[in-house]
This record gives structure tokens, C-alpha cells and sequence, in this order.
């Protein structure tokens, strides 16, 4: 629907109209005024944009169950999301990687708590008066924007007629496991001293608990001496059913203020947390360390002497986000200039209160034969059945349908205290003037950013195996220990049964551990490092009018310092590097009708490596004969752009 039609819908709702005898044939269509005129403003933010962007208003969320802004941005053409246990966490922009896409408040660039990969399930919808999704790069924007940015501008009270309170109160019921869902949101709004200042008041709470059903078969593998695609039988086949619960708090202040009619300031904080407790129960079945049954293919057979391997965790998950703005918007001399003043503080905190692995015994008759069934590709499944030893050979012998029935010896149990702390500093400015220039109106603008980030990775964990535990005077934990008399809350079929483990059982048992002195401290200097991302920029454009549409060109530079610290052999090692970023673009707005309009655009950017990429330490897997680590002198991964609309 065009934007004439979006005010002609306003036009009538505000004067009410009505049918009468003599206009019956009319129709008369009605609408809630705030949701009509809110989308009329994003559909002429659209058309008037000189590049492109796609608009979602705060009411057209609101009328909608869209928890976080990743929901909500889904729904915009072009716009793709990525979930997680079936809710939306990632916006993937033309089908680019996550990490091409970045985010903003009210037009400043915001770091993440994951760093460049930038989730949305922990920012609520609520705090949210536009989000705009600016897929087409101008100047203006981040040098490390690639697919697009998603700017969201915040509510203030000067959108709203005096003293406003609204807000919203759901619940839900979630068949699958049976729990509960409930959303809420309020906010308040109010203007003083005769308009001048604004002040508002945001929160919102969402909870929701779930469970999930989750099988993976990978990878597949080919057997010696062969290589056909046809040869090629699963490593392994897991189950992994979790209990979940998920939350998000947010809470935001504004205020406003207006000096005069050239000059108003603003402040705001948004405080946003995202938590997810997660219990997860996970049988992997060793195809691979078992024998396979005679006229057995990769997608139907048997394997005798299979052997499990088996953890049950508790982890919590915490996302933190604080993000703190001061400023100002100006008009002096014909120039309008806007700056900002920020400081974000993020936390991507990953504790686990327990981490136990159990496997099966060497001993074949422990373990179990598992028939697979993988020719469905949406369901596959197993079946369990006791292994039948005769001499050296294995037969399939009677169906069990309860996994507990073959023994698990309990291996290692591990706490994790972890998280990823960022600061961040940044100060922005940008200048706009309009005026005429060889004969052509031309609106010129420059501005600069200094930014310095610095993101800390540490982590504690302690781990006490079967060894130290029975060396400690204690008995080594079987099942029984931790177990819950509470089967499958899932509907999937697992083709065995189970009982789920006990959170308060599992975080007991490691205490003991600790307090006694049997868990022992791991050394955390191989999981700690510290880089720095030091970054100042600046650009200019200008948009030319022609009597056909626009041309807006420019560039941006960007100076980026950064330093990677962590410890290498014991010594606390610091590597800095440096880099000059140019980038030029060009778009070419062609007005064909009043109603269509074709675009031309010409962009670069380039992704910086992610700040856990950029550490100078390694770790090696001696068993899997693997090496890891980061590279602090990792070049940017550069792009050009060529976009036709």
C-alpha cells in the first residue's frame, strides 16, 4: 500500500466517517489512528531514503507477539533470521554471514556481547519507537558494515501527547513439555515545563520454559580402502533433549530537552539482560567404536557393541548489555549537527554449574546393539537391544527399551566460571548543510567517530575425574546419584526411555568436590586474553538533485589500532597491529514515476576479524592431533559491493 493511500486511511479515521443512505455503495475502510499514522511515517522514511532501507514502526510491532527485535525485523522483506531453539536470535541480511550485519541505538554503532556477531534475542521489541534496516552502505555508516545495519531508535516522550502510559500483558502455555510463556511491557511518557521536556520510562520482563527435542547424526565417514559416497556410514547418532528456561529484563530511561527551537539534548540508558538455564541430556552413540552387522548401508543396519558416550549438563548462560548515551542535536549557521557521547558495557557470560561425562565399559556384553534407521531424513532413529557375546562373536540379542539398563561408568564432572566483558567508548559528530553549489542543490555532510573497545575473555574451571574422586574417600557417582524419577517430556521418538538428571543433585555433588578439595583448579591462563580495538574515522558525502533524482558520493577512512594480549608459556605476550581502511561508494537515485524509483549503488567495507580471532595464544588437542588459536594480525576481510534495486 503506497503512503497516499496510508494518509487517506489517517484522514478518514480522524474525521470518523460514515456510510449515508445516498453513499452506501462506498466502503469505508477504519483504522487505529496510532498504528496508521506510525506506518505512514516508516513507509516515507522508505521512499524518501537515498538509499535503501526498509522501516518497521513501534505500533506495528506492538500489534504483533514479537518479543525481541530479531522477531519483529523478520518480518521486512529481504530480511532473514536464524533461531534458536526455535527462537529468533540472528538477522541475516541478503543471505550474507551474521558477522556482515551490524547494530545501532538512534544511529551509533553498538558492540555486541558476542562481538561482531550481533544478537537481537536479547534486545525486547518494547524499547524499540522504529527500526530501520539500512541494507545499502553510504558513508555515513560503520566501515564494517557489509550486508546492512539495523538502527533502532528508541522511544522518547516527545512522540506522544502528554502523560502516556500503555503496554501489554500475555500469557502462553507451550504444549511441548508443558510449560509457561509470559511477555509483558510498560511504558510511560510524560512532557514539562510547556513542552521543553521529555522524560520516559521503559521495562519490560519476558520468561518463557520449554523443552526441545534434538537428534543429529554426523559426520559421515567413509571405511578404509573405500571412498564412494555409497560407502559412507555415520560417525555417530545423538539425542539431546533439553529443558530450558529463558528470560529477558529490559529497563530504559530518556529525557529530552528542548533549549530552543534549533537545539534539544537528550540522555538515555537501556539496560537489557538475557538469560537461558539449560539442562541438557545427551546419549551419543558411537557407531564408529562398535561392529557392524553384515548387509548393514549408511542409512539402515545394525552395530553390535555400541558404545555410549553420555553428559548431562547445567549451564547458564547470561547476556548483559548496558549502553549509556549523552546528546545533541543542533541547527547553527544552516548547519545541522548532531554528535554523541557513549559508553556500552556488555557481558557474554557462559557458567555451568556441572559438566559430568559418563561412557559405557569396554566390555562388549555392557553395551548395547544399536539397529539405526536413517532413510527418513526429518526422523531418524535407533533402537536398543542387549549384545549377545558368543566366543568372538556378537549377535543381536533382546530389544531393551530402557537406556539405563546398560551400564555408564562416570569418567570426569567440571565447573565453569566464565564470561566475556567489553567496554567501550565512543564519541561521534555529523554536520549536514544544505545550499547551492554550480547550480545544483547539494546537501554536503562530514563527520568523525573515535571508538575504543576493549574486549576481556576469562575463565575458572575445576575438574576432578573418577580417580581423584575414589582417592578423595568417595564413592564414584553412578546415575542413581543424580537422577530424577521424571521421564521424556518431549514427543520425539527416541526409541528408548531415560530420566531426566537433577540440577540441584549435580551442582551438590560438584561443591562437594570443591569444598573437599577433590575438584582441583585447571590453569586459567590459557583461557584469559585481553584486546583492545582502538578506531578513528571519518567521511564525507554529498547528495546531488537532478531534475531525474540523485547522486550521493563520498567516502570514509577509517584508522584502526589494535592489540591482542594473552599468555604464551606462562609469559603474558602482547601483540599490537595497525591498519588504514579506505571507503569510497556511489548510489544513483532514478525517479521513473512518482511511484517507482530504480537505484544503482557502488560500495565497500570491510569485516574485521572477531576480537577472540585477534588473541596471540594457542591450545592443542594432543588426542585429536589439533591445533587452535587466534592471529592478532589477521587482516580485515575486505568486500566490494554492486547493488541494482
Amino acid at each position: 500500500m503506497g503512503s497516499a493511500a496510508i494518509g487517506a486511511i489517517d484522514q478518514a479515521a480522524a474525521q470518523e466517517a460514515t456510510p449515508t443512505a445516498e453513499s452506501s455503495d462506498d466502503i469505508v475502510v477504519t483504522v487505529r489512528r496510532p498504528l496508521a499514522e506510525s506506518d505512514a511515517a516508516s513507509l516515507q522514511i522508505q521512499r524518501n531514503s537515498d538509499s535503501l532501507v526498509s522501516v518497521i514502526s513501534g505500533d506495528a510491532i506492538g500489534n504483533l507477539p514479537d518479543q525481541n527485535i530479531a522477531f519483529a525485523v523478520g518480518r521486512l522483506p529481504g530480511v532473514s533470521i536464524e533461531r534458536d531453539q526455535g527462537q529468533a536470535r540472528y538477522v541475516n541480511l541478503r543471505g550474507a554471514p551474521i558477522r556482515w550485519t551490524t547494530l545501532s541505538f538512534d544511529g551509533l554503532s553498538v558492540v555486541s556481547p558476542e562481538g561482531r556477531r550481533t544478537r537481537f534475542d536479547n534486545i525486547p521489541s518494547a524499547i524499540a519507537s522504529q527500526v530501520i534496516v539500512e541494507k545499502a552502505i553510504t558513508p555515513n555508516m560503520s566501515g564494517d558494515t557489509v550486508a546492512g545495519n539495523v538502527n533502532i531508535r528508541t522511544r522518547r516522550a516527545f512522540d506522544y501527547d502528554g502523560f502516556t502510559v500503555f503496554g501489554n500483558l500475555a500469557g502462553g502455555y507451550v504444549t511441548l513439555g508443558g510449560g509457561e510463556e509470559i511477555d509483558s511491557s510498560i511504558v510511560v511518557a510524560n512532557t514539562f515545563m510547556n513542552d521543553r521536556l521529555g522524560v520516559l520510562l521503559q521495562a519490560s520482563y519476558y520468561t518463557r520454559n520449554m523443552v526441545t527435542d534434538n537428534w543429529e547424526t554426523d559426520p559421515y565417514l567413509a571405511p578404509p580402502n573405500t571412498g564412494t559416497i555409497a560407502d559412507r556410514f555415520a560417525r555417530e547418532y545423538e539425542n539431546k533433549p533439553y529443558r530450558l528456561t529463558r528470560e529477558n529484563i529490559s529497563a530504559s530511561a530518556r529525557v529530552d530537552y528542548r533549549l530552543d527551537d534549533s537545539n534539544e539534548l537528550f540522555a538515555s540508558s537501556i539496560f537489557t539482560t538475557y538469560a537461558d538455564d539449560e539442562l541438557r541430556t545427551n546419549y551419543i552413540f558411537r557407531m564408529d567404536q562398535g561392529t557392524r552387522a553384515a548387509g548393514s548401508v549408511p542409512n539402515f543396519g545394525t552395530v553390535f557393541a555400541t558404545r555410549i558416550n553420555a553428559n548431562f549438563n547445567v549451564l547458564e548462560s547470561r547476556e548483559f548489555t548496558s549502553t549509556n548515551t549523552l546528546g545533541g542535536e543542533h541547527n547553527w549557521l544552516d548547519f545541522d549537527v548532531s554528535w554523541r557521547l557513549n559508553y556500552t558495557y556488555t557481558q557474554d557470560g557462559r557458567d555451568a554449574g556441572a559438566l559430568p561425562n559418563f561412557e559405557s565399559p569396554s566390555g562388549a556384553a555392557n553395551r548395547p546393539t544399536v539397529a539405526y534407521d536413517f532413510r527418513n531424513g526429518a526422523d531418524n532413529t535407533v533402537r536398543l537391544f542387549n549384545t549377545v557375546v558368543t566366543g568372538s562373536v556378537l549377535s543381536q540379542g533382546a530389544a531393551q527399551q530402557n537406556i539405563e539398563a546398560f551400564p555408564l561408568s562416570f569418567q570426569n564432572i567440571e565447573r565453569r566460571d566464565g564470561s566475556d566483558d567489553t567496554q567501550a567508548y565512543t564519541a561521534k559528530f555529523d554536520v549536514t548543510r544544505e545550499m547551492e553549489f554550480a547550480g545544483r542543490n547539494v546537501e554536503f555532510a562530514f563527520g568523525g567517530l573515535w571508538s575504543d573497545r576493549t574486549k576481556t575473555s576469562s575463565e575458572q574451571v575445576f575438574r576432578a575425574t573418577a580417580a581423584q574422586v575414589a582417592a578423595g574417600g568417595l564413592a564414584v557417582p553412578t546415575y542413581n546419584d543424580i537422577a530424577l524419577g521424571r521421564s521424556f517430556l518431549g514427543e520425539y521418538q527416541l526409541g528408548y526411555t531415560f530420566r531426566y538428571h537433577s540440577q540441584a543433585a549435580l551442582e551438590n555433588l560438584m561443591n562437594t568436590y570443591i569444598n573437599r578439595g577433590i575438584a582441583r583448579a585447571v590453569d586459567s591462563t590459557s583461557n584469559y586474553w585481553k584486546v583492545n580495538e582502538n578506531i578513528v574515522a571519518g567521511y564525507g558525502m554529498a547528495t546531488i538533485d537532478y531534475d531525474w533524482g540523485n547522486v550521493v558520493i563520498g567516502g570514509r577512512v577509517e584508522q584502526i589500532e589494535t592489540e591482542g594480549r594473552s599468555f604464551v608459556g606462562g609469559r603474558l605476550l602482547a601483540v599490537p597491529n595497525d591498519d588504514t581502511l579506505f571507503f569510497p561508494s556511489a548510489h544513483f537515485n532514478w525517479n521513473v514515476t512518482d511511484d517507482s524509483r530504480i537505484r544503482v549503488g557502488f560500495t565497500t567495507s570491510a569485516t574485521r576479524a572477531d576480537f577472540d580471532q585477534l588473541r596471540p595464544n594457542f591450545s592443542f588437542n594432543d588426542s585429536a592431533r589439533t591445533v587452535s588459536g587466534g592471529n592478532p594480525l589477521a587482516s580485515p576481510e575486505r568486500q566490494t559491493g554492486f547493488d541494482a534495486y
